[in-house]
């Protein structure tokens, strides 16, 4: 634990930035500012598992070198409500016990996060709202909300001022001069900034590969409108579930269309619920229950699904493979992809295009027809973007190593110098110099517990997935001498056919290696359990050609 808390030594005269997720990776998003002893945590984010984290659905960051100075950190800061920036605050804010700062937006999703929080931790979080343009003072941190265009209400970039560095995080962003929800970005502050002086821009990555523009949300919108119409059967439109800009068009779309609302998936309703009472979904339609469809011709009902992503347990899923309790698609509906194919889920994605055709359902791409545009800046932004603010450095970070580089190379040419950096690399900003490295890692959670994903536990669950396992129990007396056959058990190892011969032979192993024993030797049940591992990982290398996981229990009585 020492070393996992390990801290280089910092000046507290200087101003020092530390990733701990999200810079090499998209998701996890959690970042640091150190100044005079003091600590300010800029979002708090998860990821997703996948099939490399068997039993793990949600992964966060390792705070564990943050336990290490927690009693100084003076807040955190949340600057918009995706999963990927706050969706770790009911898991790690235990931890850290520090003050949280969000709009009024974010904060109601925050809120419901930490609903699931035991009492005494509910009632100890001080949940601080703020506005868009207002600055407050967070320890020796001026902190400005400033408020810019992403694909959910008030996503804001962060104006830190602090040891007569000026720093310009941007969060998650797009330029949308027209956005669906919510008022455009404030370009006069940024000039106004710009005039200031910016010392850095930390910066989102993620379409820094893109050519062009991200696009609007309005012109999302009358595409969707000329996608949409002319359909006889059903419509289950798939989107991302924060996508409120997205939901609020569809939803008014579906009067235009003469079609009901019915929303499939348990983070859009929340989502839906939130946006209602924040004011952002004016004039949405009633919705219609689930369990209600049955009621509806096919031609009336406008379905929104979750799990664009090919989410196992998600209503798109269920929908693919005929599963979902409320609704069965059928030869004649129509499935709309109202989003993007995030690298990573191509796989399950096919799989359930696939599950939808053979049923006879259409299924409609959502970028190539032009009914999803992405939430982050692409190339054409990211230059207006250093261009406007001018400033002496940048730090590309949410992204992968490809984007990194791609947004470093763009702010060079716009005249910044950028410093490339990855999660754990602190970067002293007042010498502009990366002068260390700082634990970080990842944590999955599994049940009601976070566990290392590099740990004993994961790597346990994927070699049994990968390569079954034999499970053996030897019953034997003091001396060592077997009371009973030994008893062995195979999963995953071969078809069931085989599995009563390799049984055989796996116990005929384990009576032989026992009997190879010295006195001695069989009366330690580390020495027996040792030598009876060997000889069944032995015998399914040299006669199965497989590697499993072998289990050995040893009971003396």
């Amino acid at each position: 634990m020492h070393d996992v808390q390990h801290w280089p030594d910092l000046d507290p005269h200087n101003l020092y930035f530390l990733p701990v997720g999200g810079t090499g990776e998209i998701g996890m998003n959690l970042n640091l500012y150190a100044f005079g002893g003091q600590f300010l945590l800029v979002d708090l984010g998860v990821m997703f598992g996948d099939e490399t984290t068997p039993g793990v659905e949600v992964i966060t960051p390792d705070i564990r070198a943050l336990e290490a100075i927690k009693d100084r950190i003076v807040g955190l800061v949340l600057t918009h409500a995706h999963e990927d920036h706050l969706g770790a605050l009911q898991y790690l804010w235990p931890k850290l016990r520090c003050p949280v700062y969000a709009t009024s937006f974010t904060a109601r999703v925050a809120q419901r996060k930490i609903a699931n929080l035991n009492d005494k931790d509910k009632k100890a979080l001080k949940l601080n709202r703020v506005q868009a343009g207002q600055a407050i003072e967070i320890g020796l941190f001026r902190v400005e909300w400033l408020h810019l265009t992403h694909s959910i209400p008030e996503p804001n970039g962060l104006v830190i001022d602090v040891a007569d560095q000026r720093v310009f995080h941007t969060g998650d962003w797009k330029l949308d001069p027209s956005p669906v929800v919510g008022d455009s970005y404030d370009a006069a502050r940024l000039e106004e900034i710009a005039a200031e002086g910016v010392d850095w821009v930390v910066c989102d990555s993620t379409n820094a590969t893109s050519p062009g523009w991200s696009g609007s949300e309005s012109e999302a919108a009358k595409a969707l409108a000329q996608v949409l119409a002319g359909h006889e059967g059903r419509l289950a439109v798939s989107c991302f579930a924060s996508n409120v800009a997205r939901v609020k068009s569809l939803g008014l779309l579906a009067e235009q269309l003469g079609r009901r609302v019915s929303v499939l998936g348990r983070s859009m309703h929340e989502m839906i619920q939130a946006a209602k009472i924040e004011g952002y979904l004016a004039g949405f339609p009633n919705l219609v229950p689930a369990s209600d469809l049955g009621y509806l011709p096919r031609s009336e009902q406008l379905i929104l699904c979750t799990g664009s992503q090919g989410e196992p347990r998600a209503a798109l899923s269920k929908l693919a493979s005929d599963t979902h309790p409320d609704l069965h698609l059928e030869a004649g509906d129509t499935v709309v992809f109202s989003s993007k194919q995030i690298p990573g889920n191509e796989r399950p994605i096919a799989r359930m295009r696939n599950q939808f055709a053979v049923a006879g359902i259409q299924v409609i791409e959502g970028e190539s027809n032009g009914i999803h545009v992405s939430g982050h800046p692409c190339v054409e932004e990211l230059k207006w973007m250093y261009q406007t603010l001018m400033p002496t450095h940048v730090i590309p970070v949410h992204g992968e190593g490809r984007h990194l580089k791609a947004n470093a190379n763009i702010a060079r040419e716009c005249g910044s110098h950028a410093v490339e950096i990855r999660n754990g690399d602190l970067v002293n900003l007042s010498t502009a110099q990366t002068v260390g490295k700082v634990f970080t890692g990842r944590l999955g959670l599994t049940g009601n517990s976070l566990i290392p994903t590099t740990g004993a536990v994961l790597k346990d669950r994927n070699k049994l997935k990968y390569h079954g396992s034999v499970m053996a129990t030897l019953v034997l007396d003091q001396k060592g001498g077997l009371l009973a056959p030994p008893a062995a058990r195979v999963v995953g190892l071969v078809d069931k056919s085989q599995e009563a011969s390799v049984v055989s032979e796996i116990v005929q192993r384990l009576a032989g290696a026992l009997d190879a024993l010295g006195p001695l030797s069989r009366q330690d049940d580390a020495a027996v359990q040792s030598a009876a591992e060997e000889a069944v990982r032995r015998y399914c290398w040299r006669q199965l050609n497989q590697r499993p996981v072998a289990q050995i229990m040893v009971a003396r009585i």
